[in-house]
């Protein structure tokens, strides 16, 4: 788009120098303010230029809001250069319309918004971690679990944290992620805690190498702590129930029983004292003793005298 000079209102050349205007029907630079400056200082350069040589819009790009011809206003990149023909001097004006870059760019921000308060308001730990090891970015629920405040592990190598018995298990999910690009791997290890506690921390992770700006293993973790507590202490309660009941002997079934002398048949058919056979088959003792009923049938002298004392 060529046009003369700026607004031509209120911008006279220098003597010597005639300006070549040309109407532009659909869009006008603003006079209202945009990300830099106004459109009055935008005038304000070109007449000083005019009136100078200082060239503060010449040849430089420059992002204004202009005017559409119903009154609606968008954003603009505006590029000025100069040329003359004799006496004349000529204004070449070049517009971009960003309006379709600016919703992109505006979209781009909400989404990137949304997804920092998700992280940043997540109880998870979300970390990037390089190909080298160490730490890109720790969210800040880091400090909740771990106690590393914001930016403290960054530049750290990550396994500088999990305990020596888990090195060799992180090691390899890292390498196993780094050599499968965008391929989930998780891993289970103890980390040390910043007051040298340790926490057992389940991540899931996968190296990505075009969705960032550089490529790094992005890692989603959790703090299972208290959770393998729990199940150590059922692993230790199912432990001690099944030694009780490996102690534990129960008789089961019909047994055959004499109805004269009571005595038991066992498994290999002999005839066995209720006693003994109860003993054998279980962790029960006996004490012996005598009825009132067979002391009074076998021992009537004892009985009579046992009667005539709970008298």
């Amino acid at each position: 788009m060529t046009t003369g000079a700026a607004s031509p209102r209120s911008i006279r050349p220098p003597s010597g120098c005639s300006v070549m205007r040309r109407r532009r029907p659909s869009v006008k630079t603003s006079k209202c303010s945009c990300r830099r400056r106004s459109g009055e200082q935008h005038d304000e350069h070109l007449g000083r230029y005019l009136r100078t040589g200082e060239k503060k819009v010449i040849g430089i790009r420059r992002e204004l809001v202009a005017r559409r011809k119903d009154g609606a206003t968008f954003p603009i990149y505006l590029s000025l250069s100069e040329l003359r023909e004799g006496d004349r001097l000529i204004f070449t004006a070049i517009v971009h319309d960003l309006t379709d870059r600016k919703r992109a760019e505006e979209a781009l921000e909400k989404s990137e918004h949304h997804f920092r308060s998700l992280i940043e308001n997540a109880l998870d730990l979300v970390w990037v971690i390089n190909a080298d090891g160490t730490v890109r970015y720790q969210s800040p629920s880091t400090e909740t679990v771990l106690g590393y405040p914001a930016g403290d592990l960054v530049g750290r190598d990550v396994t500088e944290l999990v305990h020596p018995d888990d090195l060799t298990k992180a090691q390899a999910a890292l390498a196993g992620m780094l050599q499968n690009p965008g391929v989930p791997h998780s891993a289970e290890c103890r980390m040390r805690h910043r007051d040298g506690s340790w926490r057992v921390i389940e991540g899931i992770g996968k190296y990505l190498v075009a969705k960032l700006e550089s490529p790094g293993v992005v890692i989603n973790a959790s703090d299972i702590t208290e959770r393998k507590q729990v199940e150590g202490n059922l692993a230790k309660e199912k432990i001690l129930l099944q030694e009780a009941l490996a102690e534990v002997k129960t008789l089961r079934g019909i047994l055959p029983i004499c109805a004269s002398c009571k005595k038991i048949r066992n498994s290999s058919g002999e005839w066995t004292d209720v006693a003994a056979y109860i003993s054998g088959h279980t962790d029960a003792e006996f004490s012996h003793g005598m009825c009132e009923q067979c002391v009074e049938r076998l021992y009537p002298d004892i009985y009579g005298r046992m009667a005539l004392k709970k008298r």
